[in-house]
């Protein structure tokens, strides 16, 4: 549990200085001790002069939650009571401006909520989870052709054991390279012959790098060298295909094998698909389906906040009699690890993302029976699915939103008017054809209005 605690107090300090260019904050964890103090002293290089920083001390003081009791699953979910000591005298005081620290704590605040407030946010080293069914191709310029590449890097971890095939290059000088994976071990062959290999256990991760020397190939595997007395080398081409697996992958790179950084490719977001290398002459392209989700290597947390409440009066401290008021944050934490959040469904209708506070799909069999007579009997059989999807959304000044809405509170209703649904489940994407089988608002005075729209595929009116 400490780990864990440990994980939530790295990630609330580092996001909540990427929320302000004006404060530090210097968060602890429980009892730890703090300077007693609202500034640091930061000397400049090659100079005599001084700077005083400010930043705020804050104290994670409880973390209270229970773990959900299912076998083979890790759910948390807890409470985090956070306490800022922030000082809010008005004067300089070493040339530090204090009277604006308690409005940039409130300012950086509210920019954590924007930005990390109910959204799934890695704990541990990031890896992505692809979509199933999908690839990547890694392409070098077309106009130059394909090259040979010394060093191929990868990261990665599997859930099972199911055959796979993970990478697969196109031929050059004669020779294919391949990474596949079976049962017990993953393979790295030239065609379908293996060249090398290396054993894995399910979710274990395994950082290997494949080099190609002229004497032949070498494999490392976790800092290991798993050279299995191999001469032959192995082709490997500057153009591949990334399949898809069940599991995570943290990066994929190529390099010069006497080189300590990636000169040539380097992706580490599955996402955005972007070259973290300046080279101009790779292009990556998705197949038509293709997505992926952030994890961590701990798993996923998610926050909700509370707002800052002051749970003290002004009182002076330190040497400078700083006027100080204590406030106090109450934010809730989910924690799984390696599972899916309902963050991981988005919606998008005409083109238009929308975001739904609770959604419901349904996925029904549609019978069709067959009745004979005599010594016959009745059979039923499932012709398709009845797909149905029950959306209830804040009402917010959104196009699509007002469109339907209006339409189907108009006298004049257009009925069965086709819209454009597509779907991001966690593992896949899905487009439909639907219309609206239901709409409803149940508006409440005080309180922010919503209304319900039930869609079904237009297949199935």
């Amino acid at each position: 549990m400490i780990h864990l605690q440990r994980d939530i107090k790295s990630i609330i300090s580092k996001r909540l200085n990427d929320s302000s260019d004006e404060v530090d904050f210097n968060v602890s964890l429980y009892n730890a001790d703090l300077p007693r103090t609202f500034k640091q002293r930061i000397e400049s290089t090659n100079s005599y002069a001084v700077q005083y920083d400010p930043f705020i001390s804050v104290v994670i003081s409880d973390i209270d939650g229970d773990y959900i009791e299912v076998p083979n699953h890790t759910i948390l979910n807890a409470s985090i009571v956070i306490n800022f000591e922030i000082p809010t005298s008005r004067e300089h005081v070493d040339n530090v401006l204090l009277q604006r620290n308690t409005e940039n704590v409130y300012k950086a605040l509210d920019e954590f909520r924007r930005k990390h407030s109910t959204l799934p946010i890695p704990v541990g080293d990031t890896v992505w989870q692809m979509f199933e069914d999908e690839s990547i191709t890694i392409e070098y310029d077309p106009d130059k052709g394909t090259k040979r590449i010394d060093s191929f890097n990868m990261s990665l971890s599997f859930n099972d054991t199911v055959p796979e095939t993970i990478v697969e290059g196109v031929e050059i000088d004669g020779g294919q390279f391949v990474i596949k994976k079976t049962e017990t071990e993953v393979e790295i062959c030239d065609c379908d012959t293996k060249i090398a290999s290396f054993d894995y256990e399910i979710e274990k991760y395994y950082d290997f790098y494949v080099n190609d020397y002229t004497s032949g190939m070498e494999l490392y595997v976790n800092g290991e060298n798993k050279n299995q007395g191999n001469k032959i080398r192995i082709p490997m081409s500057s153009t591949m295909d990334l399949y898809s697996f069940l599991g995570y992958i943290e990066y994929i790179g190529f390099r010069d094998t006497e080189s300590e950084v990636y000169e040539e490719l380097l992706i580490n977001n599955f996402s955005t698909l972007e070259n973290n290398v300046e080279n101009d002459y790779y292009e990556i392209i998705s197949s038509e389906g293709y997505g992926a989700n952030e994890f961590g290597k701990k798993g996923l947390i998610m926050f909700g906040m509370g707002a800052l409440t002051p749970i003290s009066n002004q009182y002076p401290t330190g040497v400078d009699g700083i006027n100080m008021q204590q406030f106090q944050l109450v934010m809730s934490a989910t924690y799984g690890e390696d599972i899916f959040p309902g963050n991981f469904y988005r919606y998008f209708l005409d083109g238009e993302e929308v975001y739904p506070l609770s959604m419901t799909h349904s996925f029904a069999p549609e019978p069709d029976s067959t009745q004979t007579l005599g010594s016959k009997t009745s059979k039923t059989i499932n012709r398709s699915n009845i797909i149905g999807n029950s959306l209830t959304f804040y009402h917010k000044n959104k196009r699509v939103l007002n469109n339907i809405s209006k339409n189907y509170a108009s006298i004049d209703v257009e009925q069965n008017k086709i819209y454009k649904m597509e779907i991001y489940y966690p593992t896949f994407k899905e487009k439909y054809d639907v219309v609206v089988n239901e709409f409803s608002a149940a508006p409440i005075k005080n309180t922010m209005a919503t209304f319900s729209i039930s869609f079904l595929s237009k297949y199935d009116l």
